[in-house]
């Protein structure tokens, strides 16, 4: 090495979601990028590396030549692993988006397509997720992050004090969220339209015969899909999930939905007279605890209870039959977004909510009769 390096740049998490080949091909190429590496310094060898980031060293070849690949590093037998001029290259600025939960559909969809927006407007793009260890957030990967010079960041999930960790750094920073009561942040509103989904399923309820739905969910659930079930004359319950349950992800969330319904079986004797007429579910991650449950229990879809439930556009709960769902899709949330931050590190204004309109979509778990014609 040309002189002393920080080795945290070369750091990977092995509980991470993201591979380690692209987790220490990012950490080089953000320090490139950056000025933490300069022009012309030598990585440490590829033993070093090993050594150093704790990883194998097919990781470590593998984030290499993704580097050589976009012309950042140029290996040289004998000489070493070289940082490569910019080739003009300059960036408008470095955007760190960063998310709670772990391996959603719905979060990487949207960084995803907020990462392919900023840098095809000239901005240096990476993420980070925020990872619960034993019932608290484990800030040590983001303040990392946040130690590089950083033009703003995009925080996906504000909630448990992630916000508020990144404003004691003071660095710019903009939050998606629904809430925006808390003045203290800029930030994007988003929110999901109910009322787009809710007369289709309401018409198929009425149609069906339905008179008792269970909405299975969280407290912080809206209450408006209720409403306009109870609106129509059906009777609603809520079975919930510990809001604390669902801190490290989905699949806390799958099995903490598990657990609940096999408690309720186990009370009920394996009966299944408490069912209602259809579980509406708020979390497709829910969903599938809860469809595990009823596997093990023998509990009929639809013969012995209907299912609707939530899913991004993509993506959802596999059954053997179709599920229906209310269905959103966070891809075009996604372009909403990127347009919305590109407009504030442009030093204009948000724009107007964004809206996520929920789509009813029909499935084998909710069959509704049809319509009898006139005999021929």
């Amino acid at each position: 090495m040309d002189r002393k390096i920080d080795t945290g740049i070369f750091k990977v998490d092995r509980d991470s979601p993201v591979t380690m080949t692209d987790q220490l091909a990012d950490g080089i190429r953000r320090a490139i990028l950056t000025g933490r590496l300069r022009e012309g310094e030598l990585l440490p060898t590829v033993k070093q590396l090993v050594k150093i980031s704790g990883a194998c060293d097919m990781v470590v070849r593998g984030a290499i030549r993704k580097l050589t690949a976009a012309g950042l590093v140029r290996p040289r037998r004998h000489v070493g692993c070289r940082v490569c001029a910019r080739g003009g290259q300059t960036w408008r600025g470095y955007v760190l988006i960063v998310t709670r939960q772990l391996s959603t559909y719905y979060f990487s969809v949207q960084t995803a397509i907020i990462r392919d927006h900023l840098l095809r407007a000239g901005y240096f793009v990476s993420d980070v997720f925020v990872r619960w260890r034993d019932g608290r957030p484990d800030f040590i990967q983001l303040d990392e992050a946040l130690t590089h010079s950083t033009s703003m960041v995009v925080v996906l999930s504000p909630e448990s004090g992630i916000s508020e960790h990144v404003a004691e750094s003071g660095i710019r920073m903009v939050t998606v969220n629904s809430d925006l009561e808390n003045g203290s942040f800029n930030g994007v509103n988003l929110r999901v339209d109910w009322s787009t989904a809710m007369p289709g399923l309401v018409k198929r309820c009425r149609r069906a015969g339905v008179k008792t739905v269970l909405r299975l969910g969280t407290r912080s659930d809206p209450e408006r899909p209720d409403a306009m079930l109870r609106e129509a004359g059906i009777r609603v319950s809520a079975m919930y999930l510990r809001s604390s349950i669902t801190d490290n992800g989905v699949e806390e969330a799958e099995k903490g939905t598990l657990d609940v319904f096999e408690r309720r079986f186990v009370r009920e004797k394996g009966g299944r007279e408490w069912l209602p007429d259809l579980i509406i579910s708020s979390d497709d991650y829910m969903t599938r605890g809860m469809l595990t449950a009823f596997a093990h229990y023998g509990v009929r879809i639809p013969e012995d209870v209907a299912v609707v439930t939530l899913a991004n556009k993509g993506n959802g709960p596999w059954y053997f039959k179709s599920l229906a769902k209310m269905e959103l899709d966070p891809a075009t949330a996604g372009r909403n977004i990127a347009n919305a931050v590109l407009r504030l590190l442009h030093g204009r204004k948000a724009g107007p909510s964004i809206v996520m309109s929920a789509k009813y979509v029909d499935g084998e778990s909710f069959p509704v009769p049809e319509k009898r014609g006139k005999r021929a």
